[in-house]
């Protein structure tokens, strides 16, 4: 039996091969809110609420089995159920995915109190990038703090070189996902789309051309996307553009590089943890262009060799076989 018991979900919007739910080896060691009750309802509403607090109770039911309790989505499942294994002589590890002033700001709820309490209670808190988990050292010197790697499943049958080098002429700059996004940035970004020929496509952002008054031409938005249309869309995109105001692990950077898509991010503390010889980093409107500028530049044989470059370098690094590894290294301490 493991000596580990993994608590979460799986998010409904992550793609297959995507999401921190991967780390689960064992599917026998996990309580999963996605298969009890409520766990179809989405997330801010009162059924998903009741659903993850089932998750707390099992998670305290089944706990009293195993000596390590690994919260996955600490930020939403985890209520009393570490206060109690804790006190019962279990090892508890939360791994964070959000921002500091989540865990030690000034909370605005008794929601939020709790979950700070929470934290406080965990033995091991495992980061997700090494700039976090060095802030984390500071704020909890007490605590064992660990950077381990998010990952991605990156089998892909659909890449190939015929596809990527087709792209080199396309005129898509891919643009995912909401939480932590610098859109300020963004629509400085969009004014020059007419100049440089290009479009911006976003899938997940929640803003509408609206947001982007006389840039909305060059800006397609795309409702709720199946994976086939998702995948379809990384196939036939230039680059991903990530505009970020903080960075741990980003499943979409992830996608990026198993699709063989540069990307060009914000250049803050973190995302580094996730970039590989395809990745290309910016401080300003200028300098994004001048990297978007950099890789046109390119031949379609050097836009293909640094597409591939990528991704080989990811696969090695980033592969969940080799990051289930990594954190059942983790769990060996005694």
């Amino acid at each position: 039996m493991s000596n580990v018991l993994y608590s979460g979900f799986r998010h409904d919007h992550h793609n297959d091969g995507a999401g921190y739910d991967r780390v689960v080896p064992d599917g026998a060691a996990y309580v999963c809110g996605n298969v009890l009750p409520f766990g179809k309802r989405p997330i801010g509403t009162k059924g998903r609420s009741l659903n993850f607090l089932i998750v707390d109770i099992l998670t305290f039911l089944r706990g009293l089995r195993f000596p390590v309790i690994h919260y996955i989505y600490p930020e939403n499942t985890a209520y009393v159920s570490s206060f109690i294994l804790k006190a019962l002589g279990k090892r508890i590890v939360f791994t964070i995915h959000l921002n500091e002033d989540f865990w030690v700001g000034k909370p605005s709820s008794l929601f939020y109190k709790l979950k700070q309490l929470n934290l406080r209670c965990a033995d091991f808190v495992i980061t997700l990038s090494q700039d976090q988990e060095h802030r984390l050292h500071d704020i909890f010197p007490g605590k064992t703090v660990k950077f381990l790697k998010h990952g991605l499943e990156f089998k892909n049958e659909t890449l190939s070189s015929e596809i990527v080098a087709s792209r080199r002429s396309a005129s898509k700059l891919l643009v995912v996902g909401n939480n932590y996004r610098d859109f300020d940035t963004l629509k400085k970004i969009a004014t020059d789309l007419k100049k440089h020929n290009m479009e911006l496509h976003l899938v997940g952002t929640g803003l509408s051309g609206a947001d982007f008054n006389g840039s909305s031409e060059k800006v397609v938005v795309h409702g709720r996307l199946t994976a086939s249309e998702y995948e379809k869309l990384l196939l036939e995109s230039f680059a991903m553009v990530l505009p970020l105001t903080f960075a741990t692990a980003n499943n979409a950077l992830l996608e990026a590089h198993k699709f063989a898509l540069p990307a060009i991010c914000s250049d803050i503390d973190g995302v580094s943890d996730y970039a590989t010889s395809s990745t290309r980093f910016f401080t300003s409107v200028d300098e994004f262009w001048r990297e978007i500028d950099s890789l046109r530049a390119l031949s379609v044989d050097e836009y293909s060799s640094l597409c591939f470059a990528g991704r080989d370098d990811a696969e090695k690094i980033y592969d969940w076989s080799v990051l289930q590894k990594d954190t059942q290294e983790f769990f060996s301490i005694e």
